[in-house]
């Protein structure tokens, strides 16, 4: 084709035209040239699920595309109920290890228990070496009345057991509550927010009879809390917040709008003391609850920094039957505080408690008024397996017996106990260690709560507890500041 010179008013038409085109436009356009023109046979659900999960990747970490399968799995999870088999793990380089057994799941009536190693399913090995988690995932993935066989070493029986696992509907629990030796403080641990997180919450109250009644302390564990939906997290402020009309938090969407949750003042709790739990994987809900109650000065939050998401997404469905799950807007604290993770430096990043006008930092997540230390022993994801390396009786031996001698040749488990244990020795944490074992094996031997002794409580636990010790008429807040 020739060149030509546009006239004036044509360049000019066209340049009118191209500033008020949108640029996702040229997306519709694209598709639609390769639909009719492509030479070839593409796989278009491939390729819309890909060309979406990359669009969503340009946003932010949160916002993500949920093709079909993950879809239904993201509703399961926000409704508490999934097809599964019913149990929780933690994989170290070359080892699974089972860290919580749903109550009345098919793993729990099938006799799998917390702490037990996984040897293999339907015959593939998933011991011995690393696999992915989407490995696992799909061996685990089948429909409901299918049958699995799985393989595992009993940590307490000290043998191999084998059965047939029927997939089915599993309930997995959202809070667990036991009542500790004084027989007014409470231990609420919170899984995460999804529906009926409330429910279960007041239940834990209902069960001790603590409604109405007076409770000395209640701890409120959410660590490894993930957070989910802000409208439990609210019903929970409001019975832990007696006063109404207060501000519980608020959010801002995209074009800046505020709209903010109060408090109603119809709380049935009476609670003198309130403490709660967090650690580095406490995230977006459970930074609310947290921050909120250290911003009114209602509780001590006592453990490690928490995540940092204050981010918050809706999900879209789509007509794909998948769905995305965007950013829409940021969580605001009652202080004006933002919990959201941040690298750059922020001007005027100190907002102050409303009671005793504490400085607290903003952004970053919620800092513990009592930051509680030898984390990297205490409460790393791999510490239920150091405590295998170290419990009485020589599990580390054990790991060596049912792992195959080429692994022994190669010294897996002797690099990973030397690893783990020169930080035990380094950091002194033996004892707690076999504590926090006590700990697990006794919730597992009383799924539905009860009342611990004080001699196997959680160490972090335990180290709250002794706050609610009786004190001269000061909140535990206030004897601490």
């Amino acid at each position: 084709m020739a060149g030509f010179r546009l006239s004036e008013s044509l360049e000019s038409d066209l340049l009118i035209r191209r500033a008020k085109a949108d640029p996702t436009d040229a997306i519709i356009e694209a598709v639609s040239h390769i639909r009719e023109q492509y030479y070839g046979h593409p796989d278009y659900t491939q390729l819309t699920d890909e060309a979406i999960s990359h669009i969503m990747r340009q946003l932010d970490p949160y916002s993500v595309y949920l093709a079909e399968e993950v879809d239904e799995r993201f509703d399961q999870y926000i409704s508490g109920t999934y097809e599964g088999l019913g149990f929780e793990y933690y994989q170290t380089p070359d080892t699974l290890v089972i860290t919580a057994v749903y109550n009345d799941s098919p793993v729990d009536k099938a006799g799998l228990r917390r702490g037990d190693i996984l040897l293999s399913m339907d015959g593939v090995r998933v011991t011995g070496f690393a696999l992915t988690r989407d490995s696992i995932t799909q061996l685990s993935s089948k429909p409901v009345g299918d049958t699995i066989r799985m393989k595992w070493y009993g940590f307490q029986t000290k043998m191999i057991h084998e059965a047939n696992v029927v997939v089915g509907r599993v309930n997995s629990p959202l809070v667990e509550a036991f009542l500790l030796p004084d027989s007014s403080t409470l231990l609420v641990s919170i899984r995460r927010f999804s529906n009926g997180t409330f429910a279960s919450f007041m239940e834990s109250f209902d069960r001790y009879g603590m409604i109405g009644a007076s409770v000395n302390g209640l701890i409120i564990d959410v660590r490894d809390n993930p957070g989910g939906i802000l409208s439990e997290t609210v019903k929970i402020l409001n019975q832990l917040i007696e006063q109404p009309d207060v501000l519980l938090a608020s959010t801002k969407d995209a074009r800046g709008k505020i709209r903010s949750f109060r408090s109603n003042g119809r709380g049935f709790l009476r609670i003198e003391d309130i403490a709660v739990l967090i650690n580095e994987n406490s995230a977006s809900a459970s930074e609310i609850l947290a921050g909120a109650l250290q911003d009114h000065d209602r509780a001590i939050i006592v453990g490690k920094p928490s995540y940092g998401k204050g981010l918050i997404q809706q999900k879209y469905d789509l007509s794909n039957r998948g769905a995305i799950n965007l950013t829409v807007g940021e969580y605001v604290l009652p202080s004006g505080r933002s919990i959201n993770r941040t690298d750059e430096t922020l001007p005027d990043s100190i907002r102050y408690s409303v009671r005793l006008k504490r400085k607290l930092p903003s952004h970053n997540g919620i800092s513990p008024d009592v930051e509680l230390k030898g984390d990297s022993c205490l409460w790393r994801k791999s510490d239920l397996f150091n405590l295998l390396l170290t419990a009485p009786g020589g599990s580390a031996m054990m790991l060596s017996s049912i792992l195959s001698d080429p692994l022994k040749e190669n010294g897996s488990v002797q690099v990973i106990e030397k690893a783990l244990g020169d930080q035990i020795d380094r950091d002194g944490c033996e004892k707690v260690l076999q504590r926090k074992l006590m700990w697990s094996l006794w919730r597992s031997q009383h799924p539905g709560g009860g009342i611990p002794p004080a001699d196997v409580l959680d160490p972090w636990v335990w180290e709250v507890y002794q706050l609610f010790s009786p004190k001269d008429n000061q909140s535990v807040l206030d004897a601490i500041l």
